[in-house]
């Protein structure tokens, strides 16, 4: 256990309802909209904050470098990352069908009638310096792209696109910058899961048991896969692992680029986190297992006890369990100082290296003195 603490709740009254983390924090959101951060190393809490209306539905804390953001009814919600504050909300042009989609422009948001909405950061701080906020709040929309059904899922950012799918069984993509379609792709049947993500890659769940992978890039499918089972959990990549879980329980292992099957393990059910050499999930017993990263093979396996709140940590190697008394708790392998990073590599320390001196260099022989 790297560390354990309490986040912000009232006994009693409300429960944990969301986990999140980014590279550097780990976020709570309770019932009646008590935020609780974390540093994600240490533990340590640095701010807590009850934003919002009691008993709204609301959905995960999201942020980028300037704010951690979330919704509670029909209201975007922004508070400061460094302090917590309360800096500006938003009324949404509708209730949000999905958590939203935050980058250093922009916030995207989906509705239960098929419309994502593009609303600009830069127009919502101005308004908010104006004190303008909310009453000028369809001000801050950029675009509205349309489908014909309901967005599910949270939208997926590659490079200057955003990308989602629709009950129509379509998936879009479309300009981040002025809702351009960028292409669409028809499927035979509804999507089962949401999408996943690697590079320029989007991944896709079908019902009729199809997975594919499209290159965002080329507009094009890379490859397809026939599943034995539903997928119905966000597909996960780390490194060139992509790990699916179907329905019936299990985890496949495919190759990301190529789509080849590397290893399948018939224990599991939602994937935790991945080490350098370990991937750890955990099965419907609620028990974490470790697995072999390169071959599946199980190492080991131990029980979550009341643990009901799993993250899906793809951003490093720590393990995130929470309980809906407001107890969280970070696990990491022994020995891992520091945190491997999976999306971002370049945000690993260097460590100095220290050299043996005389190890390299040439001891000097003694000559006689005359």
């Amino acid at each position: 256990r790297a560390w354990w603490n309490q986040a912000n709740i009232v006994r009693r009254v409300s429960s944990l309802t969301h986990v999140s983390v980014d590279e550097k924090r780990c976020y709570t959101l309770s019932s009646i909209g008590d935020i609780s951060a974390f540093d994600s190393e240490t533990g340590k809490k640095l701010w807590v904050n009850q934003v919002g209306l009691p008993n709204q539905p609301n959905t995960r804390v999201v942020s980028n470098k300037k704010y951690a953001m979330f919704t509670a009814g029909s209201f975007l919600y922004a508070l400061d990352y460094r302090t917590g504050d309360r800096v500006f909300e938003v009324r949404l042009p509708r209730i949000p069908s999905s958590p939203i989609l935050v980058d250093d422009k922009h916030v995207y948001t989906t509705g239960f009638d098929g419309s994502v909405y593009a609303l600009s950061l830069k127009e919502i701080e101005k308004l908010y310096r104006n004190n303008l906020l909310p009453q000028w709040s369809n001000n801050v929309i950029v675009w509205r792209y349309n489908t014909s059904e309901r967005v599910p899922t949270s939208a997926i950012s590659i490079g200057n696109t955003i990308n989602f799918v629709s009950t129509n069984k379509s998936l879009y993509s479309v300009s981040s910058s002025d809702r351009r379609l960028n292409f669409q792709m028809e499927t035979d049947a509804r999507f089962s899961a949401p999408l996943g993500q690697f590079q320029e890659f989007l991944y896709a769940a079908t019902e009729d048991l199809k997975f594919y992978c499209v290159n965002v890039e080329k507009r094009s499918i890379q490859w397809e896969f026939t599943t034995v089972d539903l997928i119905n959990h966000k597909p996960i990549v780390v490194g060139q692992n992509l790990y699916l879980f179907p329905s019936s329980g299990g985890v496949l292992c495919l190759h990301a680029e190529t789509g080849s099957e590397l290893w399948w393990q018939p224990e599991g059910k939602k994937f935790l986190a991945a080490s350098k050499s370990k991937v750890y999930i955990a099965d419907s017993n609620s028990r974490l297992i470790a697995l072999a990263r390169e071959t599946g093979k199980i190492l080991g396996s131990a029980y979550l006890e009341n643990y009901n709140i799993l993250y899906a940590n793809a951003l490093t190697d720590r393990i995130f369990l929470a309980a809906n008394n407001g107890l969280v708790v970070s696990v990491r392998e022994i020995g891992t100082e520091f945190p491997t990073y999976h999306l971002r590599p370049e945000k690993q320390p260097i460590l100095p290296t220290f050299v043996d001196e005389e190890a390299i260099e040439p001891k000097k022989e003694k000559t006689d003195e005359n």
